[in-house]
């Protein structure tokens, strides 16, 4: 049995060197994030106005390719999905697919901060109660130097996990409404445009069944 719990005691230790390297590679992106999140808001205030006007040239354009300033709506899907529809001839089909590309896209990237936001709790609960171990073992052998490093351990990794946790939620939760206000828009462009090129469709197969009924 005391085989067991050394298995179990090393076993564990060995684990809070990752469990640590993570929770701090999942903090440091955590930050980036928050900062990228920061200068897309601005960005987005910043394009209100030029938005509004893209969307319009867009409702009204010939081709997707003939619309003005696309790039320039700041970090919106608006430009990621006009690239993606005006790929090929944007047939309704095509402009489906784009649509749903776009969409899979965005909820992969809210997918990734509400994932994070649930391992972050999960680490720091980790790295509190490894190093509790080896602080009973100091405290019991009253080597108060080595039960402090491990308390600190313990309640830094806490505090690590909860911050990720907590910002990460706080920015799925920020993406998640922008991307919602984008899809909505882009859906209706394509709803738009599916209507605008239907009777351009139902023509060409009039057209083909009269070109057939008289061979």
């Amino acid at each position: 049995m005391n085989q067991v719990y050394v298995i179990l005691s090393a076993v564990s230790v060995a684990l809070l060197g990752p469990v640590v390297v993570v929770l701090l590679a999942a903090t440091a992106w955590t930050i980036w994030r928050l900062g990228h999140a920061t200068s897309e808001a601005w960005l987005r205030r910043r394009t209100t106005a030029t938005y509004a006007a893209v969307l319009e040239s867009l409702r009204t354009a010939a081709n997707l390719r003939l619309a003005r300033r696309v790039d320039a709506v700041g970090p919106r899907l608006l430009a990621l999905w006009a690239a993606e529809a005006s790929e090929p001839a944007h047939a309704e089909e095509a402009l489906e697919r784009s649509l749903d590309r776009v969409e899979l896209q965005a909820r992969a990237r809210v997918e990734r901060l509400r994932l994070v936001a649930r391992i972050g709790p999960a680490l720091g609960l980790m790295g509190t109660l490894i190093p509790l171990g080896p602080a009973l073992v100091a405290l019991a052998e009253g080597n108060l130097e080595r039960l402090a490093r491990n308390l600190v351990v313990a309640f830094g990794t806490t505090v690590l996990g909860l911050l990720v946790a907590v910002l990460a939620q706080v920015l799925a939760v920020a993406y998640g409404r922008w991307y919602a206000t984008d899809l909505a828009d882009i859906e209706h462009l394509v709803a738009r445009w599916s209507q605008r090129m239907q009777p351009e469709d139902d023509s060409a197969t009039l057209r083909t069944l009269q070109e057939s009924e008289t061979r």
